[in-house]
């Protein structure tokens, strides 16, 4: 899984001070939401909950309405495989 944050080399500008420094900043991830095989968003996040945002997006569009509904996700590093229920996807990919 990839970092939430690292650390950078910076020149911090103060007026027409400069100064070399480290700085912490947040990471971006890239992720495929794939449901049932079919391609249904790309999320540019935050990583490190990445489970959390997969079932918080099908459950806030009513591709589920229930966690159960879930019968598989399978993780990778820049796509997010999700088996639901065929009753589930009918109604909600249609």
């Amino acid at each position: 899984m990839k970092e939430m944050i690292s650390e950078i080399d910076c020149i911090k500008v103060n007026g027409d001070d400069r100064k070399k420094k480290r700085e912490t900043v947040a990471n971006e991830a890239e992720m495929q939401l794939i449901v049932n095989e079919k391609l249904v968003t790309n999320f540019l996040y935050s990583p490190g909950l990445d489970e959390q945002l997969v079932v918080g997006y099908l459950l806030s569009s009513s591709m589920i309405s229930n966690i159960k509904d879930i019968k598989r996700i399978d993780l990778g590093l820049e796509v997010a495989n999700v088996l639901i229920s065929e009753r589930e996807e009918k109604e909600s990919l249609a």
